[in-house]
C-alpha cells in the first residue's frame, strides 16, 4: 500500500500547501498575486511528486467483477487520479503564453479546473461504501461544472486567432482534450457502475457493434444534412457487420458523427453548388443534382482484424485541396463557412447525453478531437484525400482491451522524470483495479 500512502500524503501537503480549510475553498486566479504564486509552486510540486498510472479497457472491465471492495478501491484511486491529472493539467495551463491564459474564456476554464483540484483534495480517502457513495454524488456535481469548458476553450481559441493568427497552441490542447477524455472516462465508469445495465459493464458497451452505431448516427446526420441543405446522400454499410467487441458507444458515436458530417456536407456541396473542386483530367463537371436519389452514396466497411476493428468510410464529395489536407488536424480550422456551421452544431445535439455534444461544432475542433477520441484505446484516425474523387477516412480500434490510454505518450517532457528516462509507454504498468504495492508511474518510468 506504499503508493497510495505516499499519494495521500502527497494530496494532504498539497492541502495545506493550497491554504484550504475544512470549510474553505479555492479562488482560482482571483487573488492576491503572493497568494497566487504560493499556489502555482504548490501544484507544480504536487505534479512532479505524484503518479499518473494509466489504464486500460480490461482493467475497466475487471471493476465490474470484483463487489463493493473492489468498487471502493477503484473510487479510491479515480479520487487520487483525478487530482493528479488535474494538477497536471494545471501545470499545462501555467505554461500558455500570458496572453492565452490572459483571456477571460481560457481563464474561466482554468479556474474551473483549479477549483475541482482544490475540492478533490479535501476529499478524505475513500475506505467504506458511505465514502464511496458520497464520492459518486461529488463527481455528479463535478462533472456538471466542467461540461462547458469545451465551449469555453473553443471560444477563448477563436478569440485569441482574431488578434494573433500566427498562435500555435495545440500541443496544449492535444493534452488538454485526451486528459478531458481520461477523466471523463473515469467518472462515467465509475458513477455507471451504480446503474447496471444488462450487457453493460459501467460506461462499456460488452457487445458494442460498430454497424449499428454507425447506422443510427448516419440517421441523424442525414436528418441534420436536410435540414440544412434539402436533400442527403444515402449511407450504406457493409462488410462485417456483425462485429461486436467491448467499447465506449459514446467515443465511437462522436468520431462517426464527425466524419460522416463532413462527407455528406462535401457530397452534396460537390453536387449541387457546382463542382469547384473539379479534377483538371476531366473535360466537364458533372450536372448539378437536385434529387437526392441521384447523390452517390457515403459507403461504410467494417472489417475486423486480429487486433483491431477497421472502420472505412468513403464519399465522392470531391476530395480536400492539397493547401487544406495539411490544416486539417489543426484544433481552431474549419472548412466550414458560417452560412453551413449549423449543420454541424445539429447533428451533435442530436446525440443526447454525450459531454462534447454541439462544443465541437463551428470552432474547428472536429477531427483533431475525433482522431484523439480514437487513439485514445491504441486507435487512429487517418485520411486519404483523392482531389476532385472524395476522401477515405480509416478508423482503428482496438479490440483487444490491453492498450494504456493514448495521454502518456502526449504528456509534458518535464514531466517524465529528467533526461534518460524510458519514453514506451507499454512499460508503465496500467492501473488493474487492485492497486498492487510497488506499481511504478509514468514520472517514475518515462
Amino acid at each position: 500500500m506504499s503508493s497510495i500512502v505516499s499519494t495521500n500524503a502527497a494530496m494532504s501537503a498539497g492541502k495545506r500547501a493550497l491554504g484550504l480549510s475544512a470549510a474553505g475553498g479555492g479562488e482560482g486566479m482571483f487573488c492576491n498575486l503572493d497568494k497566487l504564486w504560493q499556489r502555482i509552486g504548490a501544484i507544480e510540486s504536487y505534479a512532479h511528486r505524484t503518479a499518473i498510472q494509466p489504464m486500460t479497457m480490461q482493467a475497466l472491465l475487471q471493476t465490474n467483477s470484483y463487489g463493493d471492495s473492489a468498487l471502493i478501491k477503484n473510487a479510491e484511486w479515480v479520487r487520487q487520479q483525478l487530482s493528479i491529472r488535474l494538477a497536471h493539467r494545471l501545470y499545462d495551463f501555467h505554461r500558455l503564453p500570458f496572453i492565452v491564459i490572459g483571456n477571460p474564456f481560457v481563464r474561466q476554464t482554468y479556474d474551473t479546473y483549479y477549483m475541482t483540484f482544490a475540492k478533490l483534495l479535501k476529499v478524505p480517502s475513500i475506505d467504506s461504501k458511505k465514502a464511496e457513495t458520497d464520492f459518486i454524488k461529488f463527481l455528479e456535481e463535478q462533472r456538471g461544472a466542467h461540461d462547458r469548458t469545451v465551449d469555453f476553450m473553443g471560444q477563448g481559441l477563436k478569440q485569441l486567432q482574431m488578434v494573433c493568427p500566427d498562435l500555435k497552441i495545440d500541443a496544449f490542447l492535444d493534452r488538454f482534450f485526451l486528459f478531458r477524455i481520461s477523466r471523463r472516462t473515469m467518472i462515467d465508469h465509475l458513477v455507471a457502475l451504480h446503474y447496471p445495465r444488462s450487457g453493460w459493464a459501467g460506461c462499456i458497451n460488452l457487445e458494442c457493434k460498430p454497424a449499428d452505431v454507425i447506422r443510427d448516427r448516419a440517421e441523424e446526420v442525414r436528418e441534420s444534412c436536410r435540414h440544412t441543405y434539402g436533400i442527403a446522400p444515402l449511407c450504406n454499410i457493409g462488410g462485417n457487420i456483425n462485429t461486436a467487441f467491448p467499447f465506449i458507444p459514446e467515443h465511437l458515436s462522436l468520431i462517426v458523427i464527425e466524419i460522416l458530417k463532413n462527407s455528406m456536407r462535401a457530397t452534396v456541396e460537390f453536387y449541387t453548388m457546382g463542382n469547384s473542386l473539379q479534377s483538371p483530367l476531366e473535360d466537364s463537371p458533372p450536372p448539378l443534382i437536385t434529387d437526392e436519389s441521384e447523390l452517390p452514396p457515403v459507403v461504410v466497411d467494417v472489417f475486423k482484424g486480429k487486433e483491431d476493428v477497421i472502420i472505412k468510410i468513403s464519399d465522392k464529395g470531391g476530395g480536400i485541396p492539397p493547401a487544406k489536407l495539411a490544416k486539417i488536424w489543426e484544433f481552431g480550422y474549419s472548412t466550414v463557412s458560417d452560412s453551413n456551421a449549423n449543420f454541424g452544431a445539429a447533428n451533435q445535439v442530436n446525440l443526447a447525453g454525450n459531454f462534447i455534444r454541439a462544443d465541437m461544432a463551428g470552432y474547428g475542433f472536429g477531427l483533431p478531437l475525433s482522431r484523439a477520441f480514437a487513439r485514445y484505446f491504441g486507435g487512429d484516425l487517418t485520411v486519404q484525400s483523392y482531389m476532385g474523387v472524395g476522401t477515405d477516412v480509416i478508423i482503428t480500434l482496438n479490440h483487444i482491451g490491453d492498450q494504456v490510454e493514448r495521454l502518456a505518450l502526449e504528456e509534458r517532457p518535464d514531466l517524465h522524470g529528467g533526461a534518460g528516462a524510458c519514453s514506451h509507454v507499454t512499460q508503465v504498468p496500467p492501473y488493474n483495479g487492485r492497486m498492487a504495492n510497488g506499481t511504478q508511474s509514468i514520472n517514475q518510468r518515462m
